[in-house]
This record gives structure tokens, C-alpha cells and sequence, in this order.
């Protein structure tokens, strides 16, 4: 995968803090000693402010529904664009109030990148009507600042869950790059696809196509039009090791259920004689699986 090496190192990161967290923890209480009790351990004598550092992998999980003319040619190479998936890094800061030692609020904001893509095989037909066996990868990347308010629930004095909503704000353009190839040399004929600013025309498809906001013509044809914010929800687990009184490493779990689209749905249309080819829909929606490890500190 494109970002395979984000999640290697990922977990070797992983790996080696959490064998620093357990050395520490075990100085901190040595084997033999009796667990202390509410009233003496630190932990319970007060409901500390905590801000925070993180950062981590998305596993980033799209998926569309694409409902083709069944008189229109378009090829099996299409099939495969209905879903997809791919890895990208994320980098995040927190605060975190605390409400009693049950609840506290959290609130974190990150630069979070959205990177995913698929391969796939078929036949593609060129205007002429004659066929080619063709392979297409297909990736689409972008970035968003995002603003995730979340209620912390304690389960233990370590083991926590959150949930909340989740706002992402598109930081840029979405940018998606073709990388068609055949046998015979012939290209990818550009019948209606992802994230491209333009309806159907005579042309073909090669390298990186930049999405912009541009919405329907005066005859009816409908380009993609991007979600500039998207809202979801959040669930996460996490737990907090103690490297030290006032410092926690926290490797965490989190899924982003989104509920607004990445694009609008589409329908597709030749211009040359307004018949219809295509129309995508299932809102085009793009979830991630998070991990992340982060440094609490208690202040």
C-alpha cells in the first residue's frame, strides 16, 4: 500500500512506548507491593486539567454506489471505482476538563489527511466502440482541519471510552490521480468517474485531476461539487499508562462514522445527446478507523 510504511512505523513506535510505559509503571509500583486504595493512591486525590499531543495512522474506508445506463457501454474496468481504501497520517492536540472522576470533557483539534485509492481490471471501450483490456489505480488524497468535542467516560482509574461528534474542514483541494495502462497502449477513455471538474467529453484520462467546486450547467450536466465540511461521529477506547505522576502515554482506538459525503451524489449525462450514463450515490461516503498514541500531561 502506498502508505504501508506509516503503519510500520506506527507500531514500532507503539511497541517501544508501551515497553517504556510497563518498565515505568513497575517502578512505580514493584512487584510485591499491595495495591494502594482509593484514599492513598495520587491518582484519586483530585480531577487534574490535562492537555496533550498525538499523532497516528487512518485507515480510511470509501464507499459508492455507482448505478450505470444499462444501454451505455461504459466497461467492467469502472466497476472497481465503488470502493476503496488507503492509510495517511494524523497529528492532533488536546485539552481535556475534567467534570467529576467518572466524566470530563475533551476537546481536540488535528491535521488530519485523508489518503485512499484501488486498482482494478476490465474492459474499456473508446468512442469508436471497440474494446481494450485495460488496469486502472485510482488514488485520491486531500487533508482536513477537524474539531472533535468528546465526553471522556472513566471506566477505571486507566481504561477510558469517548464519544462525540467530529467536524472536518477541507484544507485544500482534493486531488485524485489516474494511472490507466493497457496492453495495446491505448488510454482511459474519460467516462464519468470520482472527483473530476468536468461532465463527459471526448478525451482521455491520465495523471492528476484537481476537484473544484463547480456545480450544474445550464443543460442539466452535473459535475461533482466538494463538501467542504463534513460532520460525523466519533467512538473511541483508550488507556492511560503512567510514565509518571503527571505524564500519561495513551495509545488509543477510534472510529469516525461521517454523515455528510465527501462529494455530492452525481448524475452523469452525454452532452451530445443528454442521454444518461451514470449516477453515483450512497452519498459517497468516507470513514476512517483511527490510531493514535499520545502524551497526557496533568497540570
Amino acid at each position: 500500500m502506498k502508505y504501508s510504511r506509516y503503519l510500520i512505523a506506527y507500531f514500532i513506535l507503539s511497541a517501544f512506548a508501551l515497553s517504556v510505559g510497563f518498565a515505568q509503571e513497575d517502578v512505580l509500583r514493584p512487584h510485591g507491593k499491595k495495591g494502594t486504595t482509593e484514599g492513598e493512591d495520587w491518582s484519586y486525590k483530585r480531577n487534574p486539567f490535562i492537555i496533550g499531543v498525538e499523532s497516528g495512522l487512518n485507515i480510511n474506508l470509501f464507499s459508492q454506489t455507482m448505478v450505470w445506463d444499462p444501454n451505455f457501454p461504459h466497461g467492467t474496468v469502472w466497476n472497481g471505482l465503488s470502493s476503496a481504501s488507503g492509510l495517511s497520517p494524523h497529528f492532533g492536540v488536546l485539552v481535556d476538563v475534567p467534570i467529576n472522576k467518572t466524566y470530563s470533557v475533551q476537546l481536540r483539534v488535528a491535521y488530519d489527511m485523508k489518503s485512499y485509492g484501488t486498482t482494478t481490471n476490465g474492459t474499456d471501450y473508446d468512442f469508436n466502440g471497440f474494446s481494450h483490456e485495460m488496469n486502472l489505480g485510482v488514488d485520491v488524497s486531500s487533508a482536513y482541519i477537524t474539531l472533535t468535542p468528546l465526553l471522556r467516560i472513566n471506566a477505571t482509574d486507566k481504561l477510558f471510552f469517548t464519544i462525540g461528534p467530529t467536524f472536518h474542514f477541507l484544507a485544500g483541494d482534493i486531488e485524485t490521480t489516474w494511472s490507466p495502462n493497457s496492453s495495446d497502449g491505448t488510454q482511459l477513455n474519460d467516462f464519468p468517474f470520482w472527483f473530476r471538474n468536468n461532465w463527459f467529453q471526448t478525451g482521455q484520462v491520465t495523471g492528476t485531476a484537481v476537484e473544484k467546486e463547480i456545480d450544474v450547467d445550464q443543460n442539466g450536466n452535473v459535475s461533482l461539487v466538494q463538501k467542504t465540511t463534513r460532520v460525523g461521529l466519533e467512538g473511541g477506547v483508550g488507556y492511560k499508562i503512567p510514565l509518571s505522576k503527571s505524564i500519561f502515554l495513551v495509545p488509543q482506538g477510534r472510529f469516525q462514522l461521517m454523515l455528510t459525503p465527501v462529494t455530492e451524489d452525481t448524475h452523469w449525462r452525454d452532452i451530445n445527446n443528454m442521454s444518461s450514463i451514470v449516477e453515483t450515490s450512497s452519498q459517497k461516503i468516507l470513514n476512517t478507523i483511527q490510531l493514535a498514541l499520545a502524551l497526557w500531561f496533568e497540570i
